[in-house]
C-alpha cells in the first residue's frame, strides 16, 4: 500500500477541520480524478471559501477533503481544450439531486448535446463546457426536508452559487440588462450593497441579509407552483426591480 503525506490546513491559524494537504504534489494526478474528484475553484480566494464551506457541509461525514499543493503544476485542460470545470453549490436550501446545465439555446430546459451533471448530496455540482453559456437548474431535491424542488434557477455562466438571486440577475441579462448592471439592480433591490451575490453561499457565509432576500425571492417562485410559472413570477420581478430603479 502506497503511503501520501499529509498535514492539517489552516485559516488564519486555525485548522479546518476534515480537510487536509498533500505534500508530495507527485501523488495528484491519480489522486484527483475519477468520478468522485472533486475540482476546487482556481481563484485563490474562492477556492479558499469553497474549502471552508465544504468543511462545514460535511463535519458530521465520514470523509476527507484532500488539497494539492500549487507544486502539482498549472491548471489543466480537458480534451476540447475547455478550462478546468466550474465549481460551485445549488442553493435553495441546498439542493441534491438537481439537474445543472449549461442552457446553449436559451429555453430554459435540458436538451440533449448539452452540458450537464446532478448536484451531489451536500449541494455541490461541478460542470464543464462553454463557460459563456448561462446555467440552468431543474429538479433535485432539498438536502435537510427531503422537498421537491419544482422551480427552476439560473445563474451567469460563472457563478459559483446558483440561487434565487442569481435567477434574478440572469433574467435580467436575459432581458438584455449588462451583466454587471443588472448585479447592481438586484444589490439595490434588496439593500444588498457590496455582496458579492454570484459568488457568496448565504448559508455557509451565515450571510441572512443575503439568505433573507434569496428567501424572499424562493417564495415567490414556490407560490406559484411548477418551471413555467417560476419563470414568469421571476421576469416580472425582474422588470419591477429595473422600473423602480429607473
Amino acid at each position: 500500500m502506497r503511503k501520501i503525506a499529509i498535514r492539517e490546513a489552516f485559516d488564519n491559524g486555525n485548522v479546518i477541520s476534515n480537510v487536509f494537504i498533500i505534500e508530495k504534489p507527485e501523488t495528484c494526478d491519480d489522486i484527483f480524478s475519477g468520478p468522485n474528484a472533486i475540482t476546487l475553484p482556481i481563484d485563490q480566494e474562492k477556492r479558499g471559501k469553497f474549502v471552508k464551506k465544504w468543511s462545514n457541509i460535511n463535519k458530521y461525514l465520514y470523509s476527507i477533503l484532500l488539497i494539492p499543493l500549487s507544486a502539482c503544476g498549472p491548471s489543466k485542460r480537458d480534451s476540447d481544450g475547455q478550462e478546468i470545470p466550474l465549481t460551485g453549490f445549488v442553493i435553495d436550501d441546498y439542493l441534491r439531486g438537481s439537474t445543472v446545465f449549461r442552457d446553449a439555446n436559451g429555453n430554459n430546459l435540458f436538451d440533449v448535446g448539452e452540458t450537464s451533471v446532478l448536484s451531489g448530496s451536500d449541494g455541490s455540482f461541478t460542470i464543464g463546457g462553454d463557460k459563456n453559456t448561462p446555467l440552468v437548474v431543474t429538479g433535485g431535491f432539498d438536502i435537510n426536508t427531503g422537498k421537491e424542488f419544482i422551480g427552476v434557477l439560473k445563474a451567469p455562466s460563472d457563478s459559483t452559487v446558483i440561487t434565487p438571486l442569481t435567477t434574478i440577475v440572469q433574467v435580467l441579462v436575459d432581458q438584455g440588462t449588462d451583466l454587471s448592471l443588472a448585479v447592481s439592480n438586484v444589490q439595490k433591490a434588496f439593500s444588498l450593497s457590496g455582496e458579492d451575490i454570484l459568488n457568496l453561499d448565504p448559508i455557509a457565509d451565515e450571510n441572512l441579509d443575503v439568505l433573507k432576500a434569496g428567501v424572499q425571492v424562493a417564495n415567490l417562485m414556490e407560490a406559484v407552483g411548477g418551471t413555467e410559472n417560476a419563470l414568469k413570477a421571476t421576469k416580472t420581478l425582474a422588470s419591477t426591480i429595473t422600473s423602480n430603479i429607473n
